[in-house]
């Protein structure tokens, strides 16, 4: 009789599919070939995925998703978030010390007060770190930051009011040795020479960075700063909110780039309808910056408002179009065949717009170059999908195009259609810095699983 211990490895790795985590769990500590083979499979399945860590009540630590998954996998844990809310670290640490110190590369941090002593009982899990987030965090000195040998991307999110801006300054005087990214959403006073300073002591090649209504009268000076100083810099990602701001002098700074050997790519977003007005009236001067190759725009009101602004931007490759929650309705246009036709298009992002299928059908049928587009929330059936290969075999020299959708009741033929459908699991997450909405692919198909 053959005993399931004898099972090869793949089979194993099969019946693994089947189980919940906490199954998968309870069988790792059942022997030690099961809990080699468990391990394994956490790390291809599931590494990713967040170790939530909090000493928010008095009863102990809150885990999530829980106790026997940090101790049956901590070792392979790779992203871990601890929420410090109480005044008494010493149980939290603790429980870090013992169960997460398997060197994590993403650690962020949600609490309202970050004391040193604190970081020093961490110090292994912030010398290993490669990602660093403080989620509306205070620092006790920034003597934590100087164990961060190893970080390359750095985040400041949401942080702080304007009279606890001094948290931030200990962070932007720190030097990071091996920098790469970083990202700021940050709507607090900022001091111009410990920004300086941040720029001469670390080498960043790419930043994003989003400015608040509140930025109006410091976002020239930042961006500035960031063109002058930012000597290595590659990819530029700016988020502009309101209009209250010379957008003239912005653009002025910020074709400087193109004049610098390593920058390769600027990308723009701009937030509230109330922008469109400063788009028609002052976005030509835009028009001069040819590493200019992304547009982002949010809560906008008239697509016909910005399409001029777009086609005066030849370089673009990507646009994203994004519907906020404070927004009733996005105003849809009649098809117009020459209000859709950008010929650098390749990538195409639709967030929370409303009739999706006909932006998408739109820009499919008159962007021979465009590649990709992203849209969660979009219902094809296999009329819409004749529609657009019919349409897409029309155009001289359009190449192949990839709708990424979590709908999965389609089948398309690869072999076959221009114009094909892959399904994905959509989660934001702003730690990827390649694509935060899409995680991972289900299959090389829509049919699959």
């Amino acid at each position: 009789m053959v005993q399931l211990i004898s099972l090869n490895e793949d089979c194993f790795y099969h019946l693994f599919k089947w189980l919940p985590l906490d199954d998968l769990c309870r069988l790792s500590e059942t022997c030690t070939k099961l809990n080699r083979l468990t391990g394994n499979y956490y790390q291809r399945k599931y590494s990713s995925k967040w170790v939530n860590v909090s000493n928010a009540t008095n009863d102990g630590i809150l885990l999530s998703p829980n106790k026997n998954y940090v101790r049956c996998f901590s070792k392979f844990i790779q992203n871990l978030s601890i929420d410090f809310l109480r005044s008494d670290h010493d149980v939290l640490a603790a429980f870090l010390q013992k169960y997460c110190n398997s060197r994590p590369k993403i650690v962020q941090f949600k609490c309202a007060y970050l004391p040193e002593s604190f970081g020093n009982k961490i110090k292994i899990i912030l010398e290993n770190a490669e990602t660093i987030a403080f989620r509306n965090c205070l620092l006790d000195s920034g003597s934590i930051m100087d164990r961060c040998d190893n970080v390359k991307h750095l985040f400041i999110v949401e942080n702080l009011l304007n009279d606890q801006y001094e948290q931030v300054e200990q962070v932007l005087r720190a030097t990071y040795p091996k920098l790469e990214h970083f990202h700021c959403r940050y709507a607090g006073y900022l001091d111009m020479e410990n920004l300086k300073l941040f720029f001469r002591n670390n080498k960043v090649r790419s930043i994003t960075w989003y400015f608040f209504r509140k930025h109006w009268n410091v976002i020239h000076d930042c961006i500035e700063t960031i063109v002058t100083y930012a000597v290595d810099l590659e990819e530029l990602f700016i988020s502009i909110e309101g209009q209250n701001y010379n957008f003239t002098k912005i653009c002025q700074r910020l074709s400087q780039l193109d004049d610098c050997k390593k920058f390769k790519r600027l990308e723009l977003q701009f937030v509230g309808e109330e922008v469109e007005g400063k788009l028609m009236s002052q976005g030509g001067a835009m028009a001069s910056i040819k590493s200019l190759v992304g547009l982002h725009f949010c809560a906008f009101r008239n697509f016909q408002n910005i399409v001029p602004f777009i086609k005066q931007n030849p370089n673009v490759r990507t646009l994203q179009l994004k519907k906020d929650s404070e927004v009733d309705d996005v105003f849809f246009p009649l098809p117009n065949p020459s209000l859709y036709a950008l010929p650098n298009l390749e990538q195409l992002h639709l967030i929370g717009l409303l009739k999706n299928f006909n932006y998408i059908h739109s820009f499919v049928l008159n962007s021979p170059k465009l590649k990709t587009v992203v849209t969660k929330d979009c219902a094809f059936t296999d009329f819409h999908l004749n529609e657009l290969n019919g349409g897409r075999k029309q155009q001289p020299y359009a190449c192949d195009t990839t709708i990424y959708t979590e709908q999965y009741n389609i089948v398309t033929d690869f072999s076959r259609d221009l114009v094909n459908i892959r399904r994905v699991n959509f989660e934001i997450n702003a730690f990827n810095l390649e694509n935060p909405f899409i995680c991972h692919s289900t299959g090389d198909s829509s049919a699959d699983e």
